[in-house]
């Protein structure tokens, strides 16, 4: 198996990395919404002291938005927004007012006349990638490049901004605002979201039941509290409302806290992602001296960059454990999987 391939079908897609299964979504009941989507929406509340406000979905559920200091809002009023984070346990869809698309390097926006670097990226891209960014946009639409794309050639952007306006239908018809809420676009194919994902990945239609009913194992094994590594070392996550706590256990591994560290580390990245584990997540890993905790610091953070949440590796806190924090993206994997039986 190459380096990353992607497998989709008529009901889902599924990615792998290295051969190990890294990210796998299934299709959305018809009529749904998924990540991605461009709305026409009413408003319905606003916390001006939050800087949030919610609005009614043209499928009758509630989404939450931050407030943009340029905009005015009424309560009622039709507003467009684009749907970034699935709805989750307490707490309804995430979305951003206007009409966006948003991908690994790049976040494109409709009605705006720049091209503009993340605050964590700043001094980082060359002005002539700058420039050829700005090149590729079509009429109307402007970007903000992420931090990722510091590392990315020019090409690349390019071509990720490609893949993500395919989807749509260009120019945009979102001039006629009708009375009520509607869809502009009802949010991304899980071979959408994964091949922006991974845009190098080789890519296989295949509908195998055997294959997807293996996939299925894996991603149900990944969704469990407790899982035994082929090492004999185990990963406990306990997830809370603050947090997501991971332990280490060396269990029967013979390996010694180096070893355990280096060998867990990628499992531990590897698992958050999968099952879209999202916040602020801990990890006990075996106690080792600052160099060698070093190390496995920049190897998470190497990980990291395959995952298009961007999750950001903190550091070791005064108790000794790795702090970091992931972006909410999709839904968490069990409860994706508990709906779909």
């Amino acid at each position: 198996m190459t380096k990353a391939e992607l497998i989709y079908h008529d009901d889902g897609a599924a990615l792998f990395e290295h051969g190990r299964l890294v990210e796998y979504i299934k299709n959305p009941p018809p009529n749904s919404l998924s990540v991605g989507a461009i709305c026409l929406a009413r408003i319905t509340q606003l916390f001006p002291k939050q800087k949030r406000g919610q609005c009614q979905l043209p499928t009758g559920e509630v989404a939450s938005f931050r407030l943009d200091n340029t905009q005015t809002y009424l309560s009622g009023a039709l507003i467009w927004v684009t749907l970034t984070a699935m709805a989750r346990q307490h707490k309804p869809w995430q979305a951003e007012s206007g009409i966006s698309r948003a991908g690994r390097l790049i976040v494109l926006h409709h009605a705006m006349d720049e091209v503009r670097v993340s605050h964590k990226a700043k001094g980082a891209i060359d002005d002539t990638i700058i420039a050829k960014v700005r090149a590729a946009l079509p009429d109307g639409w402007g970007a903000v490049l992420k931090r990722a794309s510091a590392a990315a050639t020019a090409e690349m952007i390019q071509d990720e901004i490609a893949a993500l306006l395919a989807p749509l239908t260009l120019p945009l018809d979102s001039g006629s605002h009708p009375d009520a809420p509607s869809c502009l676009y009802q949010g991304d194919s899980p071979q959408v979201m994964l091949s922006i994902a991974a845009p190098d990945a080789t890519v296989r239609y295949d509908d195998e039941a055997a294959l997807w009913d293996e996939i299925e194992d894996a991603a149900y094994e990944a969704a469990e509290r407790d899982i035994l590594l082929a090492n004999g070392a185990r990963l406990s996550f306990e997830a809370t409302q603050a947090l997501l706590a991971v332990d280490v256990d060396s269990g029967t591994s013979k390996l010694g806290p180096l070893g355990l560290a280096r060998a867990t580390a990628p499992e531990i990245m590897r698992i958050i992602r999968l099952a879209s584990y999202s916040g602020v997540i801990v990890i006990d890993m075996p106690r080792l001296a600052f160099k060698d905790m070093a190390v496995i610091l920049e190897e998470m953070r190497d990980l990291a960059q395959n995952d298009i949440r961007h999750p950001d590796i903190l550091g070791v806190s005064r108790a000794g454990l790795i702090e970091m924090i992931v972006r909410h993206r999709l839904a968490p994997l069990s409860a994706r999987l508990s709906a779909d039986k």
